[in-house]
């Protein structure tokens, strides 16, 4: 069974997250139960640490299992990415880097 990996973008009170992970179900399955007001899971959740590189999620909180059920009321946005973000680990590619530097660098090195 191959896994599409997705980013969805989830509003939390006056925030968004993105939440990184995979599923089973194909892109326009997705959408459609996502219309159906049920449920999504992603499994396999992953982040971004401040350099760019995925992480799994239990490096980050290893007292949760590696996915989430994404409430429809909530998902702002849901993007298919092209493979596992994991393999993209040292290949020199920053996924989530900021312009001119990471948010907190003020440029006094």
């Amino acid at each position: 069974m191959a896994l599409n990996w997705y980013r969805a973008e989830v509003i939390a009170g006056t925030e968004t997250h993105c939440y990184f992970g995979s599923s089973s179900m194909s892109e326009e399955a997705l959408v459609r139960t996502i219309q159906a007001g049920e449920f999504i899971l992603l499994n396999d959740l992953t982040y971004f640490d401040e350099d760019g590189e995925a992480r799994a999620w239990t490096e980050w909180d290893p007292q949760y299992l590696p996915r989430i059920h994404l409430n429809p009321k909530h998902i702002v946005s849901v993007m298919r990415l092209v493979d596992d973000p994991r393999k993209r680990q040292g290949d020199g590619s920053k996924v989530l880097a900021y312009p001119g530097g990471r948010p907190d660098d003020d440029g006094d090195a």
